[in-house]
């Protein structure tokens, strides 16, 4: 039968829309976004000289479920090593990019990880969420 290993949480500290639980943070974004306009959410990560492994999500619908006609979804694992991005691992991933416009995920710098929503042709409006989980400062 396996042990089930514990630790102990030393230091938990939450600052403006980030939360950190003993070294793990938890970040989260939530907006009122339009169909046909572009928009770029930046996340301050850790930098280190190991790799690091976040998970991201996003989801954004104007109306019915993200993966519907009118909305757009992306839950993946972001990978870097030594501080530059190394690979992006779909999770679950879809929706109508014509319509809503999809979800992407990038890097403008080494302490940063970018949530990017294109635009797509429908101008209406609807409920996003972001959350980024992992290492953060």
């Amino acid at each position: 039968m396996a042990t089930l290993q514990s630790s102990t949480i030393t230091s938990n500290l939450t600052v403006g829309n980030r939360s950190k639980i003993g070294g793990t943070g938890f970040q989260g974004y939530y907006a009122l976004w339009k169909n046909n306009i572009a928009y770029n959410i930046d996340f301050t990560v850790h930098w280190g000289s190991v790799g690091h492994v976040w998970w991201v999500s996003a989801a954004y619908s104007h109306s019915g479920h993200p993966g519907g006609a009118y909305g757009y979804y992306s839950e993946q694992w972001y990978t870097r090593y030594n501080g530059v991005h190394s690979g992006l691992y779909n999770l679950h991933i879809g929706g109508n990019s014509s319509v809503a416009g999809s979800i992407g995920w990038s890097s403008p710098n080494i302490t940063q990880i970018r949530c990017t929503k294109n635009a797509g042709y429908y101008p209406g409006w609807g409920g996003c969420i972001i959350q980024v989980n992992g290492p953060i400062h």
